[in-house]
């Protein structure tokens, strides 16, 4: 049994098959819910579990992995804004490290690291080419994975699935055109385009205080978005003549 541990083929982790065993387009459009995020992270730590790891020279904590690690513990730490949103981000960039589609300025690691440039391009090279996941980026994985689900944990009052799932609406109903803003009706504005009338409602300021009515009808480039059975817009209105 000795011998054959010995020579026994260690089953390493692939980059592509970490990747590939989640749904990446639902980290990109940053539409998941807080179960999914939740359901998510524990995957992502299960299939670490089932894979051996070696330490790599060649990798380097590059500038581009620093800055966005930087980026996931600075936003948590302050905590402003909203949490969903919090957490959808670091999400997002939590993945940009783990897709590691680019290394960064070699320059400034160069200095810090004591090597050349061309020492870091080589070694980053190396490391890529491998696809392998080695102990000090799976070290990283783990931080950054616990880092996360510490925030949710930590903050179940300021978090909402509710909140989430408006923000996968948007994202799948959003509406990115011009439309002829055509006149108001108590606290509507209705918005013409091709084939439909939309009546559009501003949360924090009637449309009309930014659109006087006197100037309608116009021509306006706006985002509409579904929110609770009502149609509102992202805040932004860019106003044509007729």
């Amino acid at each position: 049994m000795g011998l054959f541990n010995k020579f026994k083929k260690k089953n390493y982790l692939k980059r592509t098959d970490f990747i590939n065993s989640v749904d990446s387009n639902k980290i990109w459009s940053k539409s998941m819910t807080l179960d999914e995020i939740k359901e998510l992270l524990e995957h992502l730590k299960n299939e670490i579990s089932k894979y051996e790891f070696d330490i790599d020279e060649n990798f380097i904590m590059n500038s581009r992995r620093k800055i966005l690690k930087s980026n996931i513990e600075e936003r948590l730490l302050k905590n402003e804004g909203n949490a969903n949103d919090i957490v959808l981000e670091s999400v997002f960039n939590f993945w940009e490290i783990v897709g590691d589609e680019y290394f960064g300025d070699f320059i400034s690691i160069s200095r810090d690291l004591g090597l050349t440039v061309q020492e870091l391009t080589r070694m980053d090279d190396e490391y890529r080419k491998k696809g392998i996941i080695c102990v000090q980026e799976r070290d990283v994985i783990l931080e950054i994975i616990q880092v996360i689900k510490n925030y949710i944990k930590e903050n179940p009052d300021k978090l909402s699935d509710e909140w989430i799932s408006v923000l996968k609406e948007w994202n799948e109903k959003k509406i990115n055109k011009e439309f002829i803003l055509y006149k108001y009706e108590d606290e509507y504005a209705l918005f013409l385009d091709d084939n439909n009338i939309y009546y559009v409602k501003g949360l924090k300021e009637r449309i009309r205080n930014i659109v006087p009515e006197h100037k309608l009808p116009t021509f306006v480039k706006t985002v509409l978005l579904p929110l609770k059975g009502k149609i509102i817009y992202d805040s932004y209105i860019e106003q044509y003549k007729v």
